[in-house]
């Protein structure tokens, strides 16, 4: 069986993964879905196994709901998100901290946490750790992410009063996602530990979350050494048995 929820995937976050059809709904979001081999004629039918590619015919997959109020456990990755899903997306966190362009980027994205339908659609919580991280700006300052890596704190995401493909993260309580502790810089005043806060809003397609700088920016809801961030990456979410799908219907 292969499952595919195709949300949240990232960061996030990141990361989790979710793929939502059909227009958006002012009261209710996208639920989430197995996506399942279908070995006969289904009118909802999908070529792939992330339940993005509508076909007709028999064979491929179909969506199978989830039940409200069943909870379904996930873990994600950055992992086979880029050039044919052949190779990971680096996590790319970027803002300008007292007149200095900085860049945090993370070459390893994984985490895990809990998802649940409801009428309103999918809600849970999750956790997302960032490691391989390197200061690519500014350069040649010798800054460096003090272990090479963070956490986030304990996330809340939603799908609910949401549009189609859009899945928020924010803290679960409180405002702080994560601490970036950056060291090792000639510039001493950059020597410190940055607190990342806010929400985003991801986009959904099949079982990849992405978020990309330009929107993330426009958002203007993350912030990062208390100057507005952007924030670029892909993840997937997945059970043991797969991915998941998420759609509006």
């Amino acid at each position: 069986m292969t499952g595919r929820r195709s949300i949240i995937g990232t960061f996030v976050l990141c990361a989790l993964a979710l793929c939502t059809f059909g227009a958006a709904n002012a009261s209710a979001g996208g639920r989430e879905y197995m996506c399942e081999a279908n070995t006969a004629t289904n009118a909802e039918q999908f070529s792939d196994a992330h339940c993005t590619v509508e076909a007709t015919g028999s064979g491929g997959y179909k969506h199978v709901e989830i039940p409200n109020g069943e909870t379904q456990e996930f873990v994600v990755a950055n992992a086979n998100t880029a050039k044919g899903t052949t190779a990971p997306t680096p996590t790319l966190l970027a803002s300008t901290v007292a007149g200095v362009a900085v860049e945090v980027e993370c070459t390893k994205v994984t985490g895990e946490g809990s998802l649940t339908n409801s009428e309103k659609g999918t809600s849970g919580t999750g956790t997302v750790n960032y490691s391989g991280c390197a200061v690519t700006k500014p350069a040649g300052k010798g800054c460096v992410v003090t272990e090479g890596g963070f956490k986030t704190a304990l996330l809340a995401v939603t799908t609910e009063g949401l549009g189609a493909n859009e899945v928020q993260l924010g803290p679960k309580s409180g405002t702080e996602f994560t601490t970036v502790p950056i060291s090792g810089c000639s510039m001493s005043g950059l020597n410190q530990k940055y607190a990342v806060s806010g929400k985003i809003i991801a986009t959904a397609h099949g079982a990849t979350l992405t978020t990309a700088h330009e929107n993330i920016t426009k958002q203007g809801t993350l912030n990062f050494g208390g100057s507005k961030a952007g924030l670029t990456g892909a993840v997937t979410v997945s059970t043991p048995f797969g991915l998941f799908a998420f759609a509006l219907t």
